[in-house]
């Protein structure tokens, strides 16, 4: 039978959900230049409450975990239970750090070394890409193409949104290149000077009303509207957090006061509405699944 006007009328739109799996923990030490210290407790916790509400909203539908290399080797059995639950597991770089001035070998390597963790961890190779903080420049041409000899799609490139993809990106990497799929991040301009991304920061702290035009912002762009959210999103209690003491024993007064207070941003500024906010987006849109499987 075939569905009534108004049944095709109230269809909802589709969009993916995704997780960029890091150790905010452990990626604040190393930061600071001292011995990594995993934070197994919050990382077990945030799966918890990820996966409990995902059986709740979206049933038997997974979602996409972008982890980093260094999850995969210090918590492969946490990497291990989100496979074997059904979820796919992509790639969001070896170390979380920024890849816009690093060099294409330094940048290789770095790949293989989180492609092969997460091999050792889940038992496959990774299909998809996301760099971390979409920190891959216009001009680096060469790491979309690199990307592309061990992914079958990336999530990194960020389009503004007075940009025309017809235009400016069609003809040139990540969107010209052969069997590969880019889904790019499309944001929604504010007062001329503000490019909102539907996720992470933004997501916590902005109305649902401005996600929501975020996201169809990507549907006008016929671009994948995309939903990306960090483990630390999801709790409230800074279960993440790295200790004052730890911030003074490698900065000035001033300076360790400031980085403590930083991670706040990440921490506890506007976490408690983050699954409210999700669950108000489910009830207009569908979560599509893992990006794994692209039609």
């Amino acid at each position: 039978m075939l569905p009534s006007e108004s049944q095709a009328k109230t269809k909802k739109k589709g969009f993916y959900l995704s997780v960029d799996l890091e150790d905010f923990t452990y990626d604040t030490y190393r930061n600071l230049k001292l011995e990594p210290k995993i934070n197994f407790q919050a990382l077990d916790k945030c799966y918890e409450v990820i996966n409990n509400f995902l059986e709740d909203n979206i049933g038997s539908r997974k979602i996409t975990f972008f982890t980093t290399g260094t999850v995969a080797l210090t918590y492969p059995d946490l990497l291990k239970k989100i496979s074997m639950d059904g979820h796919e597991i992509s790639c969001h770089y070896h170390f979380h750090d920024l890849m816009s001035n690093q060099s294409i070998n330094e940048i290789e390597s770095n790949i293989i070394l989180a492609r092969e963790a997460i091999k050792s961890a889940c038992g496959y190779y990774p299909a998809g890409f996301r760099a971390p903080a979409f920190s891959i420049s216009r001009d680096r041409d060469d790491i979309y193409v690199l990307l592309s000899k061990y992914f079958k799609y990336d999530s990194s490139y960020v389009i503004h949104e007075r940009e025309m993809i017809d235009g400016l990106h069609a003809n040139k990497p990540p969107f010209n290149i052969n069997n590969f799929k880019e889904f790019p991040i499309v944001t929604n301009s504010f007062v001329r000077k503000f490019n909102i991304k539907s996720g992470g920061t933004f997501f916590r702290v902005l109305s649902v009303n401005k996600i929501k035009e975020t996201l169809n912002k990507s549907i006008q762009r016929k671009a994948d509207p995309l939903i990306y959210l960090h483990p630390y999103d999801f709790l409230h209690e800074f279960e993440f957090k790295v200790p004052l003491k730890i911030f003074l024993s490698n900065s000035s007064f001033l300076s360790g006061i400031y980085k403590y207070l930083k991670q706040f941003q990440w921490l506890g500024l506007g976490n408690r509405q983050t699954l409210k906010k999700l669950k108000h987006i489910l009830s207009e849109y569908d979560h599509i699944g893992p990006m794994k499987d692209i039609s």
